[in-house]
């Protein structure tokens, strides 16, 4: 998973969309992978210390059982 996260979190035109755009898409916001996803980008932007993808994990346990 940290392979998988580092992968996504280095692709800018996708963490550039959640981070400016996502807001205005409704219909994705409500959708808890996504809603978890823009959490761990908002941490990983502010933060300079470790971060914890637990919810994200857990959005796609339950998104992919």
């Amino acid at each position: 998973m940290n392979s998988i996260l580092q992968c996504i979190l280095a692709t800018p035109y996708l963490n550039s969309w959640f981070l400016d755009d996502y807001k205005k898409a409704t219909q994705i916001r409500s959708q808890r992978l996504s809603e978890a996803y823009y959490d761990l980008i908002k941490e990983a932007k502010s933060s300079t210390s470790n971060i914890s993808p637990t919810d994200l994990k857990y959005a796609v346990a339950k998104s992919a059982p």
